[in-house]
């Protein structure tokens, strides 16, 4: 048992250094690349006097900008730390990297296991990057609720929603995604939305 319990920990280990160096990798490559696009693309704006031209270099800018968005939250998950001070507090901040105005309560005080804060973390940080793709509002409220046999999270947003019935096949990967981990470890998932009523999410874990 001791040298399987070796075995795991120099394989997390192991993961732990990949991921490093993956997330070192594109910042270095791919963000510089995008970078080096935006401020080539604005210089292009300035430069030239055809007003379709500088419609063609704002694009290809606004579109650099937004890649660059995406790659700092992919840079982020890879980046297995955060949660050395919380689950909520890796939340949020990985909210506010995002540009979303969180707001986060915390009920009860039991310990969560550590397989299963993964999991919500993971869940968290599609839940809120979902809400920066597709909510059309950036303020978010985050409700954390433990005890001594499970743990709730609660993720909800006001923005335009969207039309969902519980009978009806979960509409995208991301929200699947949620699902599957959650079930995984013999959880429920509840998902509410409606078109102008905003979104929530609902993760009961037992442990």
């Amino acid at each position: 048992l001791k040298r399987i319990k070796l075995t795991q920990r120099e394989q997390q280990t192991a993961l732990v250094a990949e991921r490093n160096r993956l997330a070192r990798d594109l910042h270095d490559s791919v963000n510089q690349l995008l970078f080096s696009l935006s401020l080539t693309a604005r210089a292009g704006v300035e430069m030239t006097e055809s007003d379709d031209v500088k419609q063609t270099f704002t694009y290809i800018q606004d579109m650099a900008q937004e890649a660059l968005g995406e790659m700092r939250a992919l840079i982020w998950q890879l980046r297995p730390v955060g949660l050395e001070n919380g689950l909520v507090s890796a939340l949020r901040s990985f909210a506010e990297m995002l540009g979303l105005s969180i707001e986060t309560t915390v009920t009860g005080a039991a310990m969560v296991p550590g397989k299963v804060e993964e999991a919500l973390w993971r869940i968290g940080q599609e839940a809120l990057a979902n809400c920066k793709k597709h909510s059309q509002t950036t303020d978010v409220v985050l409700h954390l609720q433990t005890s001594k046999d499970e743990v709730k999270m609660t993720i909800k947003d006001m923005g335009c929603g969207f039309h969902y019935e519980e009978n009806l096949e979960i509409p995208s990967l991301g929200l699947r995604n949620m699902k599957k981990r959650t079930e995984g470890l013999n959880g429920t998932f509840s998902l509410q939305s409606k078109p102008g009523s905003g979104t929530e999410i609902e993760i009961h874990i037992p442990f």
